[in-house]
């Protein structure tokens, strides 16, 4: 009896540590809206929808015409951005010194997004107050993302535990507007390391 006791607990210790690591790998579809000090709508540069693809511990950031937009690979902690037809690349520094300050503060507040128990937390830099709903059915393993060059980035998933966000809600005090980042649409997908260049299609 001893015995089945110790091998139900270990069964069930193995599949709750299989479905912890079941990392995320897919595309997120978010709508973006942004409303200036009055409330009123405008127009922004970002775009009203980014296709997000996400895969161990590369990204790809897509403009809604599929065009790239970002493309972060985790191997060589290097960030390419594709504007106006000119290309920049941003390595990860050697420390972590020039990495901006965050302040976090987890958050009481809920929210359900298609589908998905969300819960919340608030993050401050830089004159920019951020409040992100994330699901921890949706997560990547956040450590390979620790020496992005963009600092927010590891830092909204250290604070979440790799969860991805679902709703961010940005508030940018020295611009006077707000941004509001929502997803639409979210699918599993089978990508690889070929899926993360600035050549590769968007699916």
């Amino acid at each position: 009896m001893a015995k089945l006791l110790l091998l139900v607990v270990l069964v069930l210790g193995l599949s709750s540590l299989v479905k912890k690591t079941s990392w995320f790998n897919g595309l997120i579809v978010y709508h973006n809206e942004f409303r200036n000090a009055a409330g009123d709508i405008v127009t922004s540069s970002a775009g009203a929808e980014d296709l997000f693809y996400i895969q161990g511990n590369n990204y790809k950031l897509c403009a809604s015409d599929k065009k790239v937009r970002e493309v972060y690979l985790g191997k060589t902690h290097t960030l390419r951005t594709f504007q106006g037809g000119k290309v920049t690349t941003t390595t990860a520094p050697d420390t972590a010194t020039h990495q901006p300050r965050v302040a976090v503060t987890r958050l009481p507040t809920t929210a359900v997004i298609l589908g998905h128990p969300c819960q919340a937390v608030q993050l401050v830099r830089a004159g920019v107050s951020s409040i992100v709903y994330f699901s921890p059915e949706l997560r990547v393993n956040a450590s390979g993302f620790r020496q992005c060059p963009f600092g927010y980035w590891p830092a909204l998933l250290q604070a979440t535990d790799g969860a991805l966000p679902l709703r961010t809600i940005s508030v940018y005090s020295a611009r006077g507007y707000t941004a509001t980042s929502e997803a639409t649409a979210v699918q599993a997908l089978a990508l690889s390391a070929r899926d993360f260049t600035s050549a590769a299609a968007a699916q």
